[in-house]
């Protein structure tokens, strides 16, 4: 979208056509901490957000991290290529031709982050798919068809003003790295500004998220004097469930009190932090696997796992019983000991880089 620019104009005959927006400034930093640019998003009318309750929200073209996490697992165990574009104009909503009457916006200076729904496209060519997916103004593009990637990026530079920022290496706060090995995922920058922010970056770290068989009484207790501080925390623990899937358990439960956040309740929490203080490195692995020689063909996925139900039931592959001290799930659904979730991150594929070895 072109950029427009502001003129004093008489004011409208009726006051009530008269918009009074708001605007929203962020500071965009690279990997290192560095700051990247200033960035500032002018809402215009229709805006009923409330300054300090959600005065930073606003909806944008964005896609469910879930579904990210599924296209980086799709691209690292079919050798797809990865890359990122930035969109300088995040509203793509073609041209104002009409005349827009506003006063001038507060000067206000916040930090939001940006809600919305699911926003993925694909496209199915001769030769394989490509498929693009966005987050506000970040564009992550990636599929079997190398050379329609190549002119879809080329279009998109051509019709919008546009970034290509190369092989994609960070994203949304999460550190991408490629190897032989696979895809690894890391929201160590991400982990040791929560830290900061805390003020328990130099506290003693735990051993584990949740302390064995604690105990919340729902209703019981004082309410905490800010509770939006415990939203915007309980939030941010959500968002590192990411690549650290060893807070998975403490988080959701903790994540049932944001309506209703009492003093008691803070105590896990911080107990959690202590935690990612013992651990701030850690990454998520996506393990290239086996099936990577047998992707030209354009249903080799459905071919496997209908031949692997096959010999399931023809018993051509048999699975052994797992004791239940053995289960993975359980770090989704138990405060379990230092020991159990150590092994169980390791077979996760769940790794400490700065850990000795």
């Amino acid at each position: 979208m072109p950029s427009h620019s502001l003129k004093d104009r008489p004011p409208p005959q009726s006051t009530s056509d008269l918009d009074l927006p708001i605007t929203i400034c962020k500071v965009k930093q690279n990997l290192d901490g560095i700051v990247d640019r200033l960035k500032a998003r002018l809402v215009a009318k229709g805006f009923t957000q409330t300054y300090n309750l959600d005065y930073t929200e606003t909806f944008s073209l964005v896609a469910k991290l879930n579904s990210i996490c599924i296209i980086i697992f799709l691209a690292a165990n079919l050798d797809w290529p990865l890359h990122q574009l930035d969109v300088k104009n995040a509203c793509l909503h073609g041209d104002l031709t009409e005349t827009a009457y506003m006063a001038q916006p507060p000067r206000v200076r916040v930090q939001g982050e940006v809600q919305a729904d699911h926003f993925v496209f694909y496209k199915k060519t001769r030769t394989g798919i490509v498929i693009l997916v966005v987050y506000v103004d970040d564009i992550i593009i990636t599929g079997s068809d190398k050379e329609d990637i190549q002119i879809l990026i080329k279009h998109l530079s051509s019709s919008f003003l546009t970034k290509d920022l190369g092989k994609l290496c960070y994203f949304l706060g999460i550190e991408v790295a490629r190897s032989k090995v696979g895809i690894s995922l890391s929201q160590r920058k991400y982990t040791i500004d929560i830290l900061q922010d805390t003020c328990y970056l130099g506290s003693k770290p735990v051993a584990t998220p949740m302390e064995p068989n604690l105990k919340l009484m729902p209703n019981k207790g004082d309410f905490v004097d800010d509770p939006d501080t415990y939203r915007r925390l309980v939030g941010k623990l959500i968002y590192l469930t990411i690549t650290q899937p060893d807070i998975s358990y403490a988080v959701s439960i903790m994540s049932q009190f944001m309506t209703s956040s009492r003093v008691p309740y803070m105590n896990p929490v911080i107990h959690i932090l202590k935690y990612l203080k013992n651990a701030p490195s850690r990454r998520q692995l996506f393990i290239l696997l086996a099936i990577q020689s047998s992707t030209r063909e354009p249903n080799s996925s459905k071919l496997i796992v209908i031949s692997f139900v096959l010999k399931v039931e023809s018993k051509d592959i048999t699975t052994p019983f797992v004791p239940s001290e053995s289960q993975l799930t359980d770090i989704f659904t138990k405060a379990l000991p230092k020991n159990a979730i150590d092994s169980i991150c390791s077979k996760l594929g769940v790794i400490d880089i700065y850990s000795p070895t």
